[in-house]
């Protein structure tokens, strides 16, 4: 017997069962107004206009899509024939941001 199968109770028939599709929606909300008012606090900001906290999830998605942009390029040029790299590691992460001209300090590179 199929797991993916049910049973109508009336029928006694196998019926297929119904797939649902995840709802997509947009992820940048995941970055709360409390997270942004700690990284502000982090930052010296005292009081935060209501504004601000879409102004910051723009930003912060900017900066995160170009960062993530130089990493798949990084990762593409790395590749060989026979091997495909498919794991971001904190290596490429630093890598990315140096040659945005966004120097990390505190990472060995050696």
């Amino acid at each position: 017997m199929d797991p993916k199968l049910v049973t109508d109770k009336r029928s006694r028939r196998f019926l297929p069962k119904k797939r649902y599709r995840k709802v997509l929606r947009n992820n940048i909300d995941g970055i709360t107004r409390p997270a942004i008012r700690r990284l502000a606090r982090r930052g010296g900001v005292v009081r935060i206009s209501a504004g601000i906290y879409a102004e910051v999830r723009v930003a912060l998605k900017a900066r995160l899509t170009e960062i993530l942009r130089q990493v798949v390029h990084i990762l593409d040029s790395s590749t060989t024939p026979g091997h495909e790299r498919k794991v971001v590691t904190t290596r490429d992460v630093i890598f990315a941001l140096n040659r945005m001209g966004h120097t990390l300090y505190g990472f060995n590179t050696t």
